[in-house]
C-alpha cells in the first residue's frame, strides 16, 4: 500500500522539482534579456541615498549634518540675525542647496 502511494506521488514531485530549472533555462531566450545583462552591473550604483545623520545642538535651536564631506548647520525657528532675508529667498536656498543638490556650474547632477 505504501509503495503504491510513493509510485503515484514520485512523478508529481519530480515534475515540481524540475519546473524551476526549466524556467531558468528559458530566461536567456526572453525578450530584453540581452539589455538586462548590459544594464545589471550598472544598477547597483544607480540610486544614491539621501540619508544623513543629524546632530541637534544643545539648545535645540539648530542642527547639523555632514553630506558628501560637507558640513551643514541649519537654524530652526525665526532668523533674528538675518531678518532682511525674505521667506521666498530662504525657501529658494533650501530647495537649491538641499533638495535639488546642484552640481558644478549650476547644472543638476
Amino acid at each position: 500500500m505504501c509503495l503504491a502511494r510513493i509510485r503515484f506521488a514520485l512523478p508529481g514531485l519530480l515534475a515540481l522539482a524540475v519546473q524551476p530549472l526549466l524556467a531558468q533555462a528559458r530566461l536567456k531566450s526572453m525578450p530584453g534579456y540581452d539589455r538586462y545583462t548590459l544594464m545589471a552591473p550598472k544598477l547597483s550604483g544607480a540610486v544614491k541615498s539621501g540619508r544623513v545623520n543629524v546632530q541637534w545642538a544643545e539648545d535645540g535651536k539648530s542642527f547639523g549634518f555632514t553630506r558628501d564631506g560637507k558640513r551643514s548647520d541649519v537654524q530652526v525657528g525665526p532668523d533674528a540675525g538675518h531678518s532682511a532675508l525674505s521667506m521666498e529667498r530662504m525657501m529658494e536656498f533650501f530647495i537649491e542647496s538641499l533638495v535639488l543638490d546642484k552640481g558644478p556650474a549650476g547644472s543638476l547632477k
